[in-house]
């Protein structure tokens, strides 16, 4: 079964990164963009990021990381989850192709992206010229494992 959330490794390797010393500062900026992949996959990187649209008015959004992000407790299960400020791709000057998924990258030191997590979209959509979608994503951890 396809999964429609998940982290990617290695974002969840830059959340280690950055939590623990001796690893990497966390980036000033995190973006939100959109893309047509047929399938999520843990190990994708942002070179397995496919049909995300390109001229027209898109642009990857940015989530300013010091403000941008809402931790919360889900009512229904207590878990912690962040929640990124809603952004807003709209479509300037022709439409877009067809998109499926929302991705959260970032990029390491000077040139490094890292794709970090993705979600499908609730249904497939293409943004034609003048119309606009809102988006935003939402991170739970993954289950731990002890040993």
């Amino acid at each position: 079964m396809a999964q429609t959330q998940m982290w990617h490794d290695e974002g969840l390797n830059l959340v280690l990164d950055v939590a623990f010393p001796g690893g990497v500062s966390m980036p000033a900026n995190c973006y939100l963009g959109l893309d047509a992949r047929v399938a999520l996959a843990d190990t994708d990187t942002t070179a397995d990021i496919d049909g995300e649209p390109a001229g027209d008015g898109y642009a990857r959004q940015a989530i300013v990381n010091a403000t941008d992000w809402t931790l919360q407790q889900d009512p229904g299960t207590g878990k912690w989850e962040v929640l990124s400020a809603e952004v807003t791709f709209s479509a300037d000057g022709g439409d877009w192709p067809e998109v499926t998924n929302m991705f959260l990258m970032c990029t390491v030191g000077s040139a490094t992206e890292v794709l970090i997590a993705s979600a499908k979209l609730t249904a497939p959509r293409t943004i034609h010229d003048g119309e606009s979608l809102p988006c935003r994503i939402k991170l739970r951890p993954r289950e731990l494992v002890g040993t």
